[in-house]
């Protein structure tokens, strides 16, 4: 039986496979949720390797290993992701519409994700 925690966390791995896989597959699609316009070729590698390589990855790496330390890595990358952003919301003053929604998914699959690291205490 898996624990609330923990259910959580594989949510959250589950969500960053996804994301990753779309990244993978169609960095377009990323690009074009971005608001980037005609990416050029190196732009769409950069869109591929990171929102595909890496968060598939991390999400991957949490659903085989199950560990607390995996889910606490992971979900700690997605929040230094939300806080770049909200650093770069006070330094570079984006429209908040375009910066806060990602800001948000990112502070909540990194919520979940980090939730794996107490699954282990809840037993």
């Amino acid at each position: 039986m898996v624990n609330p925690p923990e259910a959580a966390a594989l949510v959250g791995s589950t969500l960053s496979v996804v994301a990753g896989g779309i990244g993978l597959f169609r960095p377009d699609k990323i690009a074009a949720i971005l608001g980037i316009e005609r990416p050029d070729l190196l732009c769409l590698v950069e869109l591929r390797g990171l929102f595909g390589g890496m968060l598939t990855t991390l999400g991957i790496s949490c659903l085989v290993l199950r560990h607390p330390y995996a889910y606490l890595v992971a979900g700690l990358g997605y929040l230094g992701l939300a806080s770049a952003k909200v650093i770069a919301l006070a330094v570079d003053r984006p429209p908040p519409g375009k910066v806060v929604p990602g800001l948000l998914v990112d502070a909540s699959v990194g919520l979940l994700l980090a939730a794996g690291f107490w699954a282990e205490r809840v037993h």
